[in-house]
Parts: structure tokens; sequence; C-alpha cells
């Protein structure tokens, strides 16, 4: 963890930070295992009044990076998609993933988008499915805006003092909030 918070610093400093933010954000919806997260906080860190600037940054290139994952599970899966899925070892994880559409896509969808659920087995498994793309890219959509949002709002109002709590507490703040969101929704029903 300390090489990567290392490296995360040097590319928040970085004169192309916010284009390491796009790119990460990106393949992280594919490939990736680090999430983007940090590296927002670090830059929002230095110039909290960039804050949303970064979290629209981190949202729209991870939902681009989650339409070119579906892509891949859609046309190649075959191809490219099982080799992702060898790699990480996620073929339990696409068979429970397609349950979870079979319930609910939204939900399932929002809830990897927003907490630290591997998103990139979602990604590749919504192609793989053909579940709806437009439900697909909504709640792609509401859950990473939220979610990079809410780190944008944290570190503007909390400064360096969120950095040290997210990094620390990163999943249980996200399976908090989700929890309050779909106990939300479940209520409006």
């Amino acid at each position: 963890m300390r090489v990567i918070y290392r490296w995360t610093m040097e590319k928040a400093k970085s004169e192309y930070a916010v284009y390491w933010l796009a790119c990460i954000s990106f393949i992280e919806s594919v490939v990736f295992p680090i999430p983007p997260d940090l590296l927002q906080i670090a830059m929002s860190v230095g110039r909290p009044e960039r804050s949303r600037y970064y979290a629209k940054i981190s949202a729209a290139a991870s939902v681009c990076g989650g339409a070119f994952g579906y892509l891949v599970g859609f046309l190649f899966f075959d191809t490219f998609g099982q080799k992702i899925v060898d790699f990480y070892h996620l073929g339990a994880q696409i068979e429970h993933v397609r349950i979870l559409f079979l319930n609910n896509t939204f939900i399932s969808v929002f809830t990897a988008a927003f907490t630290p659920v591997p998103y990139k087995v979602f990604t590749l498994a919504a192609g793989l499915f053909q579940v709806s793309f437009l439900t697909f890219m909504t709640a792609s959509l509401l859950g990473r805006f939220g979610r990079f949002y809410i780190v944008a709002l944290l570190t503007e109002r909390y400064g360096s003092y969120v950095d040290t709590l997210i990094f620390k507490y990163v999943n249980a703040i996200s399976i908090v909030l989700t929890l309050i969101l779909i106990g939300g929704y479940f209520f409006l029903l």
C-alpha cells in the first residue's frame, strides 16, 4: 500500500495529474485493480477548490470505461473478456452477477458503481448477459457520479483530514452510504 500511496502522490503533483485521473478512472472500470478515488483525493487535498472538477473527470471517464467494458463483454468476451476474468479469478463472481441481474439490474449496477464492489465485473457481465444498455448506463452514471462527488464534497469540507479518514475507511463508508440509498429506494416503493 505504501508503494501505491507514493505513486499516487507523485501522479497527483504531476502537471499531467488530470490526464492520469481520467486514464485510471477509465481503465479501472475494465481491468485496473486500483480505484481512482485515491488519486482524486490526493489531487483534491492539494486543491480543494477543484474537488468537484476532479469528481466530474473521475465519474465521466469511469462511466466511459464502463461502457467500454460493456462493449468488451458484449462483443469480445470470448477474446478479451475471458482473459480479464481469468487473470483476476472472477469466474464465480460473473455467475453471481448474472443472478443479481435477474433480480434487479439497476440496483446491482448502481451498487457496483457506488461501492468498492469490483465495478469491472459488472461492466463485463452486463455486456456478456446483454442487459439493457440504458439501464446499465443510467445506474452507472448515478452510482459513479454519486461516489466521486461525495469524495469531492468531503475533501472540500475536511481537507487533509478526509485524506486519512477515507484511505482508512473507504470500504465501510461506501457500504453504509449504499445501504442508506438502497433503503431509501425501497422506502419510496
